[in-house]
């Protein structure tokens, strides 16, 4: 009897039903983000499925942070980062991302000669430009396309003194912050393939916008 009850029991158990795979079930509700695109997905990526083609266009939007892009296309927090790398890798999900970056620059006009352009212009630029002969600040409609594109901000801080009717300035301060010319440089060699693959020194400051003051005082 006992041989016979355990018997029944191990027929009638039911087998538990598989687990689904949360990466195939991603998390954004459908594909309409797609649309705003003017890439033609089956022609480009016909082997790519919806979530991979987003992985894309988000990866694209987060700033070709693989990551973020990976987490919005409704992958899994846990593992998103090494989903990316593996996507990433892919020379379809290349192929496309390459396209959705010439379409992008395509709506807005530019290219990567306008970019390296500006770089350019960053890293080459001569301080000396924007003072006159007496070492005075030129004014600011007066700075050429060149400096100007350099320059990061102008920050103006105008001194008084006195009250009422008496108020009167009596000086200022100009901060002019530049781009960071060693950043551009590094840019603009990597555009035109002349950098220097070398691995980041953690112990290497960053390096820091060049920043100039000028104080003026009223003379009495």
């Amino acid at each position: 009897m006992f041989f016979y009850f355990y018997h029944y029991m191990a027929k009638s158990k039911k087998t538990p039903a598989p687990k689904k795979d949360k990466e195939l079930q991603p998390r954004f509700g459908n594909s309409e983000i797609l649309a705003n695109t003017l890439i033609d997905f089956d022609a480009l990526a016909p082997s790519l499925n919806i979530q991979q083609r987003i992985f894309c266009l988000e990866y694209i939007r987060n700033g070709f942070n693989g990551l973020q892009a990976a987490i919005a296309a409704g992958y899994s927090p846990n593992g998103a980062g090494t989903r990316a790398n593996n996507l990433l890798q892919v020379p379809e999900i290349q192929k496309l991302i390459a396209s959705l970056k010439n379409e992008i620059s395509h709506r807005v006009g530019i290219s990567a000669i306008d970019i390296a352009r500006e770089y350019k212009r960053i890293g080459f630029s001569d301080v000396r430009q924007i003072f006159d002969e007496q070492g005075n600040l030129i004014r600011i409609k007066d700075i050429g396309p060149d400096s100007a594109s350099s320059i990061q901000s102008i920050e103006i801080y105008e001194e008084f003194a006195g009250n009422g009717e008496d108020r009167k300035m009596i000086g200022y301060t100009k901060k002019i912050k530049f781009h960071n010319k060693i950043d551009a440089l590094d840019k603009l060699a990597k555009m035109i393939g002349a950098d220097v693959q070398k691995k980041d020194n953690p112990s290497t400051p960053q390096n820091t916008p060049f920043v100039i003051e000028v104080v003026h005082k009223t003379k009495d």
